[in-house]
């Protein structure tokens, strides 16, 4: 690995300070995103890693940042998939389209309630309590009203 010296940065010329070896997290990340990218594109197993591979070792060579080695390597994948022959992988590309296609219909009206607060309230109210005297739970609320009933009897017959 080449490592660039600090102490010296602001006497050496620019174009003399090498770049940095990826590293391996960054390795690994490119070639997952590059694998997805090609299984994305309905490219046969066997030439996704070929593709990878060679698009991984021509951004080492270019020794890019470690901060755009995914960004080199994306675009060294594009330019192998531009070269590429015509009998191979252009003819398994030809039928892809950039964006999915648009499903544009009628969106079906729906009325909007343009009441006032007071109303909208109220009628969220009712159905809320038209919903605790629906069949299930409607036997638990009758069960906590018993119980409120005996424990207020049992209450004012003590006192």
């Amino acid at each position: 690995m080449a490592y660039v010296s600090i102490d010296f940065m602001d006497t050496q010329d620019s174009s003399d300070i090498q770049l940095q070896e990826p590293s391996g997290t960054q390795l690994e990340i490119a070639h997952q995103r590059l694998l997805t990218y090609l299984k994305a594109l309905h490219i046969p197993v066997h030439a996704r890693y070929e593709l990878a591979a060679r698009s991984l070792a021509l951004a080492e060579a270019a020794g890019t940042p470690d901060c755009d080695f995914i960004a080199a390597a994306m675009e060294n994948l594009e330019k192998i998939l531009a070269e590429s022959p015509p009998g191979g992988i252009q003819k398994e590309l030809a039928g892809l389209e950039p964006m999915p296609p648009l499903n544009r219909g009628a969106m079906i009206p729906v009325i909007m309630d343009r009441s006032d607060p007071f109303t909208f309230f109220f009628s969220m109210f009712i159905s809320v309590i038209k919903k605790l005297f629906s069949p299930p739970v409607r036997l638990y609320i009758l069960l906590l009203l018993l119980a409120a009933l005996a424990g207020l009897y049992w209450w004012l017959d003590r006192v």
